[in-house]
């Protein structure tokens, strides 16, 4: 078994690279559920509510694939 030399470090520039990106994957599933619920909407004739229920939905099912 082999032992390492000395306590393990953070390399923060892969932190930093890992937390921006799941940052970008977040607003882009943001926005992807708004426009899409937004165009459903549109194409299903749905009022406010049905709009931002839709939404809701969209969103919670993007963040569940994440």
């Amino acid at each position: 078994m082999t032992t390492s030399a000395g306590p393990r470090r953070i390399y923060w520039p892969s932190v930093i690279t890992v937390v921006s990106a799941a940052i970008l994957i977040g607003a882009e599933v943001f926005g992807a559920a708004f426009a899409g619920g937004w165009a459903l909407s549109i194409l299903f004739g749905l009022d406010t509510t049905g709009e931002h229920i839709l939404q809701a939905v969209l969103f919670l099912s993007g963040v569940a694939v994440m």
